[in-house]
């Protein structure tokens, strides 16, 4: 009896452990099919895409901004909301860590 309950303890858990892997796997594709879909005009310059950010922004990231652009990541847009979601991560678990360049061009990357 004792070994039948043991099974099923460790049946329960990894059936939970699949449930687990496979509701994260819909919530990721969720997440990747309804993101809006932001303007995507290729032919904006990064002068007029940071017209639409405060001068606070750009000012508290300049020396970022500036080691983005001449990697061509030329959308201030993108590049302040890479920076910002990357800082609130950090804050999220409790981290003191500046926000690294090469942690935004990752970031850039993967997200588009």
């Amino acid at each position: 009896v004792i070994e039948d309950e043991k099974r099923q303890t460790e049946g329960d858990e990894t059936l939970a452990k699949s449930l687990s892997m496979i509701g994260s796997a819909l919530f990721d594709s969720d997440m990747t099919t309804s993101k809006p879909d932001i303007a995507k005009d290729e032919e904006v310059s990064a002068s007029s895409a940071s017209e639409a950010l405060s001068s606070g922004s750009l000012a508290r990231w300049e020396t970022e901004l500036k080691q983005l652009r001449e990697m061509g990541f030329l959308d201030d847009r993108k590049n302040v909301d890479a920076l910002e979601n990357l800082e609130a991560a950090h804050i999220g678990v409790d981290s003191t860590d500046k926000v690294s360049v090469t942690a935004a061009v990752d970031y850039l990357l993967r997200n588009g």
